[in-house]
């Protein structure tokens, strides 16, 4: 039986919009979320202005839409701050959001965190479940095996918070699905294949068939945008007179879901079914 974890988040504002400090009662690992509007306001609190002077490591995100869809960008630094202000200082990259990653203790260095910028992005490119902007492979650093274990401790607690911070798909595979998990969408030329994700979200599998035409009557431009990103990203091929699924691709939602297979506005916890025909609100909800 797994074991608990106690996870505590301050707000330091009192806003849950705002800034997040993050962390675990068993762990010397650290997470502050900060909305990039609150970066320039960062000296106001010098509690958490002193933290970010240690070193760390980072994760720029740029949610992309209102579809929980979302890149990042891995980065480390000797001083959290003064790399985040640059960030924000610099339009050399999107993002509106940056979680940093520090040790309470102070025992992490630059060493450990060129490690880590490294670890993280291989990680998430081989879960390949977000974009990771890197333009290079982070270079790693010689570490003795001792400060390799303690890095990768590090590692394990930052994907743990990162996920309970609302970004699970960054180090999280897609679990195995077997046939009573599948659920079918069909309509017109649309025939998709898909399951639920109990943590949140919603996946379509490869080989899946979308209808190539959105709906005149759509009343949601997200839906055209996201539509055409999937497009120019390769994930969504045109295939006849259909628009098929390369890969397996994870959705905020099933109705988002359901919405960009059949190409109109849909509550996908109607348009998913069995092959019985059980709607996966009846069998989630």
């Amino acid at each position: 039986m797994p074991k608990g974890k106690t996870i505590q988040i301050y707000l330091p504002e009192g806003n849950p919009q705002g800034i997040k400090v993050c962390d675990i009662n068993t762990s010397f690992v650290k997470a502050i979320l900060i909305p990039r509007l609150k970066v320039n306001k960062l000296k106001d609190s010098k509690e958490i202005s002193k933290d970010l002077e240690k070193p760390g490591i980072y994760f720029l995100i740029n949610e992309l839409d209102d579809l929980n869809t979302f890149e990042i960008y891995i980065g480390e630094s000797e001083n959290l701050f003064d790399r985040i202000t640059k960030h924000d200082n610099t339009p050399d990259k999107e993002w509106n959001k940056v979680i940093c990653f520090l040790s309470d203790k102070g025992n992490i260095n630059k060493a450990h965190c060129k490690f880590l910028e490294h670890h993280c992005y291989i990680e998430s490119k081989e879960i390949d479940r977000v974009k990771v902007n890197n333009t290079n492979i982070p270079t790693p650093s010689s570490l003795t095996s001792q400060d390799r274990d303690l890095a990768l401790y590090f590692f394990d607690d930052l994907k743990f918070l990162l996920g309970t911070l609302g970004y699970p798909a960054i180090f999280e595979k897609i679990r195995s699905a077997t046939q009573k998990d599948f659920f079918y969408c069909k309509n017109k030329d649309a025939d998709a294949k898909g399951s639920f994700l109990e943590e949140g979200g919603f996946v379509v599998y490869a080989s899946s068939y979308a209808n190539l035409e959105i709906s005149t009557t759509t009343t949601n431009p997200s839906l055209i945008v996201m539509r055409e990103r999937l497009i120019a990203e390769g994930i969504l091929k045109q295939e006849g007179n259909k628009l098929v699924f390369t890969q397996d691709f994870v959705f905020g939602s099933p109705s988002t879901a359901a919405a960009i297979v059949i190409g109109h506005n849909a509550n996908g916890w109607f348009y998913w079914k069995t092959l019985n025909g059980e709607t996966l609100d009846q069998l989630k909800r």
